[in-house]
Parts: C-alpha cells; structure tokens; sequence
C-alpha cells in the first residue's frame, strides 16, 4: 500500500510539473456529495471554481446539480443543471455574466478482462440569463477506458472527449486526459483528472489548454 501510495503521488507531481511548463494552464476545483434518492436514482450537488492564466484569474464559478438514473449496471442516465458566473476579463463585455446550463447524457458501460469501456454522448445547451451573451447548444461524445490494475488502489481512465457547438460559430474542441481517484476516508475520495484541450472558434485559430481538475466527492450512506 506504501508503494501504491508513492507512486499515485509521483504521478500527481508529473502533473504539476506539466502543468508549469505551459503558458495556457487552467485549474479546475469542485467539492461534492452524491446522495442515493430512491432505487435506481442518485442526486448530485456541487460547488465548482476554475482559474485560468495560469491560476491567477477566476475564470467561472458555479453551482451544479445532477440527477442520475441507472437501470443497470450498464447504463447511467443523467440530466444536469448549472447556475454559473463566467468571468469574461478580454472580451467585449467585461465583468462577471450569468448562465444557465443544462445537459442531458447516457453513457452506457462494458466490462472486458482488461477493465471497463465507457460511451458517453450528451447535449447541453447555455443560455445567458442578462441577455449579454449568446446562448450555446452543443453536443459531446466521449468514450474512456478504465484499467483494471491488480493490487493497485488508483486505477487510471483514458478519454477522449469531443464537444462541437450545432449552432452560431460552431466552435468545436478535443480533450484527451487521464484520470484516477484515491480514498481519503470511508465514504470520502479525491478525484484527480489531467487533460489538453484543443479548440477551435469562429476564427478557426487554434486554442491549447491545460487542465488540472481536483474534486472532493462524499458518498451519502442512508443506512
């Protein structure tokens, strides 16, 4: 276990210093409980805050709500709703904004010898709630493979994930990361996901991004 530990903790070390060496990082944070509601039905409750320039700007912060409804083992159902403050410090409109998000998604889940498979497609669609912005639609597809590592407490998720706007500029970005999680105590774990992020706006000028995602998750037990 002092051996798993050591390494979990190299890897988080390799992170950050990725991360230093790049001029466009961003750190996203969240604290959340997932609450079991009824059979089959999960309630999840979040506050996020995301820096970006290298941490030293607030980039969004926001309260988000999840509600999942798994008829299987294979099948996760959720609808997702988020009140956010962005943060827009270069473009036209400058100062905090207010949105309104939410996505709806199925991810369907399959077990190989090696570990699981995972599909995830969701659309999602923001509206600005002052009328300053444009409202967003967007669709995501994002499949990830999780490896199942003997004796190993942290194992690793692979994913790709792409997200193409279907209305307005159509902007379009790719996201390939890793992730893993470690126990801190009975029903409480840390969450630890790095990924590049390649974007593409109206302009077609390509954006890289890097991201580093820390969440703090309790599971609520009824019993």
């Amino acid at each position: 276990m002092k051996a798993n530990k050591i390494i979990f903790f190299s890897f988080c070390l390799a992170v950050f210093n990725l991360q230093a060496q790049q001029s466009s990082n961003k750190l996203w944070t969240e604290i959340g409980v997932d609450i079991p509601i009824a059979r089959q039905w999960e309630l999840g409750l979040s506050q996020n805050l995301r820096l970006k320039e290298n941490y030293e700007t607030i980039d969004n912060f926001f309260t988000e709500a999840d509600v999942h409804f798994k008829p299987s083992k294979k099948i996760d159902l959720s609808a997702q709703f988020r009140f956010l403050r962005k943060n827009d410090n270069s473009g036209a409109i400058q100062g905090y904004q207010s949105f309104f998000r939410y996505r709806l998604a199925a991810e369907f889940k399959h077990k190989i010898k090696l570990g699981k498979l995972a599909f995830r497609s969701a659309y999602q669609k923001r509206n600005s709630l002052q009328g300053l912005d444009k409202d967003k639609q967007a669709i995501r597809f994002k499949p990830s493979f999780e490896l199942n590592i003997k004796n190993w407490s942290y194992d690793p998720v692979f994913f790709v994930e792409y997200i193409k706007e279907v209305e307005g500029d159509l902007e379009k970005s790719y996201r390939y990361g890793l992730s893993t999680s470690i126990k801190v105590a009975k029903n409480q774990k840390l969450g630890v996901r790095y990924f590049l992020e390649t974007s593409k706006d109206v302009t077609q000028i390509s954006q890289k991004y890097h991201v580093l995602r820390l969440k703090y998750n309790f599971e609520w037990n009824r019993n």
